[in-house]
């Protein structure tokens, strides 16, 4: 087990979750300032940052 690596999962999974919650609730405000591309950017890189911890959490399990 790594441990570096499952903390940075952790910590991912964590920004992840801050990012899609800041881009729903201030949808409205993110669309009236910078048009459609801030919110989607949000749910992007949310989704980019998910899938990575999703791999380091699956590594940091794996028998090296």
């Amino acid at each position: 087990m790594n441990y570096g690596r499952l903390i940075t999962a952790i910590l991912f999974l964590w920004m992840t979750s801050a990012l899609f919650k800041y881009g729903n609730q201030n949808y409205e405000a993110l669309k009236a300032d910078f048009g459609l591309l801030a919110p989607l950017m949000c749910f992007i890189a949310g989704v980019l940052l998910g899938c990575s911890a999703i791999i380091l959490l699956i590594k940091s399990f794996r028998k090296s």
